[in-house]
């Protein structure tokens, strides 16, 4: 048995001893709290999830609507696949005296329960994970929850974290659109609770001037937890699963994109880029190739250029670029072609002539953000798809691969025609 199979049967374990003997889970806790010191304040709460939670809503910030979700389209096929799914409504919601971690969207109520706010609801729950921060566990019930006896304290505050408010992908299209959503102003005299990975992480930070409007802001440690005495709260307009499950793949069905949201951040963030700038474009390369710099999930990275720069494509790092310039360059390419990966967010400021290749596992199955956000843009965004040999969803962020070259020469051929 593999690691990673060995890892699933344990957690599948323990979801089932969360909900069916909690009080197990919780005498397993006491005992492993005496040996290893990380476990001594883990407790286990009852789990409410946010979309069944009503008392706290205060009002509808956008109502729920039936929408499509985009399937990942292969550069040699012309049938386009889409699922029917629907958007839950997106509420502002009010909580007192809460406990929160800016690395999950959850929340701890004064009464010792945890609401966790998932994507989607109901039977496709069960095979995602939103463990992670203080959630060290969970079942579709009770959760394993590190509970420190020393909070740092805040008044009040708009919660702007959430799972991944550390990574680009997330900030952009789960946690920063709330700000569009919610534009009546109730709020603003809410300092924003963001965290401190946005603000060293300079493109989001930007993201954050362009589209927060100089709000005040509280830097949260993703370190600590904190107790909040009056919290707002906005439900993500848009979701995906944070983690799948091992062994399961995504479907499309499980990006709930609420493609307003996003179509009224990449307005007002495209106006401002290019209002008395008149220099736009300049500079940019027609054709990218999105590069990386770092060592995560290496690939044939140098023969991919070697073929792609023969028909002119710029080898980019996004990463060494300003937020202004990465959005600039998108917006003026004519071809961008690349691995999947986070700078791929940026397709939603392409041009609606623009013409994209990514390259992706297949164990990710139908992984359809990138595929709607073109969407928005009208870009037309086609796919290379290869297999890996992984289960895990983790182990597919990092696992080293080999793209066909013959393979993705005729792709890029199509690309020119």
């Amino acid at each position: 048995m593999s690691v990673s199979a060995l890892k699933y049967r344990v957690k599948m374990l323990l979801t089932y001893l969360l909900d069916e003997m909690p009080w197990l889970v919780s005498i397993a806790l006491s005992l492993l709290s005496q040996r290893i010191r990380s476990w001594k304040y883990c407790e286990v709460l009852p789990v409410v999830w946010m979309d069944e939670e009503k008392k706290s809503i205060d009002q509808e910030l956008s109502e729920g609507t039936s929408v499509v979700s985009r399937a990942p389209q292969n550069f040699n096929e012309e049938d386009v696949r889409i699922s029917d799914v629907t958007l839950p409504a997106v509420n502002l919601r009010f909580f007192q005296d809460c406990v929160i971690h800016v690395n999950s969207s959850s929340v701890i109520t004064p009464d010792r329960r945890i609401i966790i706010e998932r994507s989607g609801a109901g039977e496709r729950s069960r095979f995602f994970s939103f463990s992670g921060a203080h959630v060290r566990a969970h079942g579709q019930k009770m959760a394993v929850v590190h509970m420190p006896v020393v909070y740092k304290t805040i008044n009040k505050g708009l919660f702007l974290g959430g799972f991944g408010s550390w990574n680009y992908y997330h900030w952009m299209v789960e946690i920063l659109p709330k700000l569009v959503v919610e534009s009546s102003g109730k709020l603003s005299d809410f300092p924003l609770l963001v965290s401190e990975s946005v603000r060293k992480t300079l493109p989001m930070l930007d993201s954050l001037n362009y589209v927060g409007g100089g709000r005040p802001i509280i830097w949260i440690d993703p370190r600590c937890s904190y107790e909040v005495g009056e919290m707002a709260y906005i439900d993500s307009p848009n979701m995906m699963p944070f983690n799948m499950l091992y062994n399961h793949r995504f479907l499309a069905k499980d990006f709930l994109f609420r493609k307003s949201s996003l179509l009224q951040m990449r307005d007002k963030i495209l106006t401002n880029m290019k209002e008395g700038n008149d220099c736009w474009g300049v500079g940019c390369p027609k054709k990218i190739f999105l590069v990386r710099k770092h060592g995560r999930r290496p690939y044939n990275q140098d023969e991919a250029f070697e073929l792609l720069k023969k028909y002119g494509y710029s080898a980019i790092a996004m990463e060494e670029f300003s937020f202004a310039r990465q959005i600039e360059m998108f917006n003026n390419a004519d071809v961008i072609v690349g691995p999947t990966g986070a700078a791929w967010t940026n397709i939603m400021f392409a041009s609606n002539v623009a013409n994209a290749l990514c390259w992706m596992a297949q164990e990710f199955g139908d992984f359809s953000s990138f595929s709607n956000l073109a969407e928005i843009s009208g870009a037309n965004l086609r796919y290379i798809r290869f297999s890996v040999g992984e289960c895990a969803t983790g182990g597919l962020y990092s696992k080293q691969y080999k793209i066909n070259i013959d393979e993705l020469h005729r792709a890029a051929l199509l690309l020119e025609e």
